[in-house]
Parts: structure tokens; C-alpha cells; sequence
């Protein structure tokens, strides 16, 4: 007694109505899982209160290539005294994590992210009291000059071992009065 529609085979019976697929015909199609947020609302709380990070170094990691970043962020998170608290892939997602989460250093390949030197200004002028590392797979010695005019505080080629990465973060660290700022907070 009802209406037929366009889900409605010849002979009565319903059939469910099933898109294309990335696997043929009649598989439902996959689904896009929303993009979560990289700086966690722990993360940003832990933030709010500098007396909970009293002595740790907080650290914002930008680079385009994904396994690159996470390696970075797995062995930073291993390092005691240094908290990552946000990772991003793109400049204008860095720029708005650098000034809401405020972080002592920031670890960035401006090369990947599509910003350069410009960048690195840009990030100098969100964050003025961040340290500012530069990682890149290559620089010349005009392209050092140029970042370091910029505001990076230290540019260093992905060649670096772990632990001289983590000895640079903390000297920018304390360099840029991360401490101090905590103290005074």
C-alpha cells in the first residue's frame, strides 16, 4: 500500500541502494574519517597551566613528510625534560598552533611546509619568546643566513644524530628563556 520509490526493485521488493565502492560494485563505499586535531585538548590544558610543565621543554614539530614528523615526535616524546605538544604538516596550520599553544621551540622543515624564510618570520612574529630550529635536508650557506635573519635560532641538517637534535633543542630552549617564562607564569 505504499509508494514505491527509487530504491524499489520491479517485483515489490526493496533493495537496498548501495554506491560504487573503492572495491567494485555493491561494497559500501569508504568512509573518510574526520581529520583529528594534532594539538590535543590535554596538550592545550597542560598548556593553559605553565606550573604543571615546570622544567619541561615544550616543543611544536612542523614537517610535511609524515614519517619524518612522527619519528621526530615518538623520539622527542621518549626524551625526559621535552614535551611535544603539537605536530602539523602545513604553514598556516603551524602559524595557528604557534600561537595558541605558545611552545618553547619549534622543530620545523620550512622547506615541505611551503613557507621558507617567510615562515620562519611569520612563526617569529606569532611566538617572539619561541626558539626556532630549523631541519632540512639541505642548506646553503645564503638559505642559513636568510633563516637565521628570519629568527631561527639554530638550522640543522635531518642528517643530525638524536642526540645532537635534542642537545640544539634545549640550548635554543634556554636561550630564548624558556624557564624563565615558566617561572613567571
Amino acid at each position: 500500500d505504499r509508494e514505491p520509490t527509487d530504491g524499489d526493485q520491479e517485483d515489490g521488493k526493496s533493495a537496498k541502494r548501495r554506491l560504487p565502492g573503492p572495491f567494485g560494485p555493491g561494497l559500501p563505499r569508504a568512509i573518510k574519517r574526520p581529520r583529528i586535531p594534532r594539538l590535543t585538548l590535554p596538550a592545550l590544558r597542560v598548556l593553559r597551566d605553565r606550573s604543571l610543565m615546570e622544567g619541561t621543554i615544550t616543543v611544536l614539530v612542523v614537517d610535511a613528510n609524515d614519517g619524518t614528523r612522527r619519528g621526530l615526535c615518538r623520539r622527542l616524546g621518549q626524551e625526559p625534560g621535552i614535551a611535544v605538544i603539537g605536530e602539523a604538516t602545513e604553514a598556516v596550520e603551524a602559524l595557528g598552533m604557534v600561537a595558541d599553544g605558545q611552545p618553547d621551540v619549534v622543530v620545523l622543515d620550512p622547506r615541505g611546509t611551503g613557507g621558507g624564510a617567510g615562515l620562519v618570520a611569520r612563526m617569529h612574529a606569532a611566538a617572539p619568546d619561541a626558539g626556532i630550529v630549523v631541519l632540512t635536508a639541505y642548506v646553503t650557506e645564503e638559505e642559513r643566513s636568510e633563516l637565521t635573519r628570519a629568527g631561527a635560532h639554530a638550522v640543522v641538517v635531518k642528517e643530525i644524530d638524536s642526540e645532537s637534535l635534542v642537545r640544539t633543542i634545549r640550548t635554543v630552549a634556554a636561550r630564548s628563556g624558556a624557564g624563565d617564562r615558566r617561572s613567571a607564569t
